[in-house]
C-alpha cells in the first residue's frame, strides 16, 4: 500500500511460502478486502485491518475467488467465484454502524446469470445502485450487462454481432472428468458437433405437413476429435465464448478441451503438479484423455488430433513425440520446441519468472534438453501444422523454424505459416480469416 501523503510504501502481506494475493479494495479507511490462498488451497475473500495487518473473516469456499468490486460508499461488495470453470456471482450489502464487529458480514445473495458462463469487469455505478459486468458463455459472445440492486433485475446493454449466425447453432460443452496415470481426475470440457437439421414438406392432398430430419453423417467408427490444450501453463480452460471452437464444431469436429495437471482453478497443489521435473506428467494426462475418448467419448481412435498455443504448443509437440502413435494430426501455434533456446531468447523481463516454473539454464540444462521436443523430432509420425508470428516477444519464431526445418530434412509431413505482422498469437482479423480455413482443411485431409 502507498501512503498518498508520505509516498511511503507499506508491505501488508509479508510471507515465506508460495502465496497469491489479488483484487484489493478498501472496505473503510482502516480495512481492506482481497483474495488470497495464504492459508489454504484456494484463493478466498478475506479482510484485513491494515494497521495491525491482521487477516480475518476469510470465506470458506473450496473454489478460487475470481474478481471483486466495492461501491464508492463501501456499503456494497460484489465478487465472483470460479466454480469448476463457471462463474458464481455474489453481492453483499454492508451497513457500517459503530458496533459492527470486524469480520462479521451478512450472508451474500447470489445473482442469477443468463446462462452458465464467465463474469468479469465488475464496476459499480457512482451511487452504488447498479453493477456493470461482462458476461460470456459457450452460446453468449461477450457483452456488457447491468444488475439493478434495487429492482433485482438484469439487463443486457450491448449486443455483440454474431454476423447472422444463429445463437442456437453454438454448442455448449459437457464437463467431464477422466482418470489419469496416478488415479487423479482430470477435468475437461467436451463439445460435440450438432446434427444438421432440415425441414421437408410432407404435405399430401393439399394438407400441409412438415417434418424435421437429421441429415448429419454419423461416422460408424466414431467422431473425429480435437484435443485442445490451453497455454500458461498457469491457466485454465473455461467455457466462455470461443469462436474458433464453434468454427471447428461447424466443420464436424468434436473438441475435448483439457485442464491437465498444472492448470489453475483447482487448488494450489494441482497447479504445481507439473513444476520442473514433473513437466512431462501433464503430457501423460493427454495420453489418458485419448484413452477416455476411445472408451467413453465416442471417438474414432484413428481420428484424434492435438492442438494448442504457446505452452499448449509445447504440449502439442511433446504429445506427438512422447506418444507418436496416438494422433492423426497436430497443430502447434506459437509453441516452445527447445527449452534452452526459448529461455535464452525470450524477453529478459520474463526469463527469471519462466525459469522458476520450467527449470534454470545454469542448473537444469540437461533436464531442459531432455524434455525439449526438438531432440525427439525423429519420433514424430503425425502430420503437423506450425503457426507463428514473427514479432513474438514471448516465444521467438525461431522455435517454430527449428521444428519445421528438422521435420523437412527428414521428409516428414509439416505445413508452416509465419505471419510477418503478428506476435504471440494470431490477432488480426484478416489473418484469422486466412488461417483457420487452412487449419480446418489440413485437419480434413488427415482426419476425414
Amino acid at each position: 500500500m502507498i501512503d498518498a501523503k508520505t509516498k511511503q510504501a507499506i508491505h501488508l502481506t509479508p510471507h515465506d511460502e508460495a502465496t497469491q494475493y489479488s483484487d484489493v479494495n478498501f472496505l473503510s479507511n482502516d480495512e481492506i478486502i482481497f483474495g488470497t490462498n495464504q492459508n489454504g488451497e484456494f484463493i478466498t475473500l478475506c479482510q484485513m485491518d491494515w494497521r495491525t495487518k491482521k487477516i480475518s473473516g476469510c470465506s470458506k469456499e473450496n473454489w478460487d475467488l475470481d474478481s471483486t468490486a466495492i461501491s464508492n460508499s463501501g456499503e456494497v461488495t460484489a465478487w465472483t467465484i470460479n466454480k469448476e470453470g463457471f462463474s458464481e456471482f455474489y453481492i453483499n450489502k454492508i451497513s457500517f454502524i459503530k458496533d459492527r464487529r470486524f469480520g462479521e458480514l451478512p450472508e451474500p445473495s447470489q445473482i442469477k446469470l443468463p446462462a452458465k458462463g464467465i463474469v468479469g469487469g465488475l464496476e459499480f455505478s457512482k451511487d452504488g445502485s447498479k453493477l456493470a459486468f461482462t458476461f460470456s458463455s459457450a452460446r453468449y459472445n461477450t457483452d456488457i450487462w447491468i444488475y439493478d440492486l434495487n429492482a433485482k433485475t438484469l439487463t443486457q446493454v450491448t449486443k455483440s454481432s454474431r454476423v447472422g449466425i444463429p445463437q442456437s447453432s453454438f454448442v455448449e460443452p459437457e464437463l467431464v472428468k477422466y482418470k489419469t496415470f496416478d488415479g487423479r481426475e482430470i477435468p475437461a470440457w467436451y463439445y460435440k458437433p450438432q446434427p444438421s437439421i432440415v425441414t421437408v414438406n410432407l404435405g399430401k392432398n393439399n394438407i400441409s405437413q412438415t417434418e424435421k430430419i437429421d441429415t448429419s453423417f454419423h461416422p460408424p467408427n466414431g467422431l473425429p476429435v480435437i484435443v485442445s490444450v490451453h497455454g500458461g501453463p498457469e491457466g485454465q480452460e473455461r467455457p466462455g465464448f470461443n469462436p474458433l471452437y464453434q468454427y471447428y464444431l461447424s466443420r464436424g469436429y468434436a473438441i475435448l478441451a483439457t485442464n491437465v495437471s498444472g492448470s489453475t482453478g483447482y487448488g494450489k497443489t494441482y497447479s504445481h503438479l507439473d513444476d520442473v521435473r514433473n513437466r512431462e506428467n501433464s503430457v501423460r494426462d493427454l495420453a489418458h484423455a485419448v484413452e477416455w475418448l476411445k472408451t467413453s467419448g465416442g471417438a474414432d481412435a484413428k481420428r484424434i488430433a492435438v492442438m494448442g498455443g504457446s505452452y499448449g504448443g509445447y504440449m502439442t509437440l511433446a504429445a506427438i513425440t512422447l506418444y507418436p502413435d496416438l494422433w492423426a494430426a497436430a497443430v502447434d501455434t506459437v509453441g516452445i520446441g527447445n527449452w534452452e533456446t526459448f529461455l535464452k531468447n525470450t524477453s529478459g523481463y520474463r526469463r527469471r519468472q519462466r525459469e522458476v516454473e520450467y527449470g534454470m539454464l545454469d542448473k537444469d540444462i540437461d533436464f531442459l534438453r531432455r524434455i525439449s521436443p526438438i531432440y525427439k523430432v525423429g519420433k514424430i509420425k503425425t502430420p503437423l501444422f506450425v503457426i507463428h508470428g514473427k514479432n513474438d516477444p514471448r516465444v521467438p519464431y525461431t522455435e517454430a523454424e527449428q521444428i519445421v526445418e528438422s521435420l523437412k530434412k527428414r521428409g516428414a509431413t509439416v505445413e508452416y505459416k509465419l505471419f510477418a505482422d503478428e506476435g504471440h498469437g494470431v490477432a488480426k482479423l484478416k489473418n484469422r480469416l486466412e488461417l483457420y480455413p487452412l487449419v480446418a482443411d489440413f485437419l480434413d485431409k488427415y482426419m476425414k
